[in-house]
């Protein structure tokens, strides 16, 4: 894919310019009720700076989606576009909010299609994060969400879910 983004129509954003840095892309869109609800949350993980955020605003219109981000603030180190919603349509997003965690290889790493609080963070988000850090710095690649994903979607290569306890056990065991 290629979006343009908000404040900066003449930007095209590919998934190869998004690789090399783990991300959480989230999904808004100036109509979605859940969105204006999680928002604050939102905002305050992405001030933590554990990660990058990009927006990820579908099926708007463009001056709807630059007043809410004026009205509620703008968290995200960038917004990609996507009008008609058919680039989300192709990665599997079919709603909003909708939050995809991915690795710096590209590799979806955790997905979610809920409001998201402190407890999806606390419980599940930072987990991930934190599981995802060790593997980069032993540089291991043995992490999937199984636990977060059904084995019928398709998002990623779902061999196993290290624990972040275990991770340190299935290192040193070579597994």
């Amino acid at each position: 894919f290629s979006l343009p983004t908000i404040g900066d129509p003449a930007r095209s954003v590919s998934r190869q310019d998004l690789l090399g840095t783990p991300f959480l892309l989230s999904t808004w869109s100036s109509w979605c009720y859940g969105c204006k609800e999680e928002h604050p949350t939102l905002t305050r993980f992405a001030g933590t700076e554990r990660i990058k955020v990009i927006g990820f605003n579908i099926q708007d219109e463009p001056q709807d989606a630059v007043a809410w981000l004026g009205r509620y603030g703008n968290p995200y180190a960038f917004t990609l576009v996507d009008g008609t919603g058919r680039t989300a349509n192709r990665m599997e997003i079919f709603t909003s909010p909708h939050h995809v965690l991915v690795d710096a290889k590209g590799v979806v790493r955790w997905k979610r299609s809920a409001v998201m609080d402190e407890a999806m963070i606390s419980d599940e988000l930072l987990p991930v994060i934190d599981a995802m850090g060790r593997l980069r710095a032993a540089d291991v690649d043995v992490l999937t969400i199984g636990q977060y994903l059904r084995p019928t979607e398709k998002h990623a290569p779902l061999v196993r879910y290290v624990e972040p306890a275990e991770f340190d056990r299935y290192r040193e065991a070579g597994e």
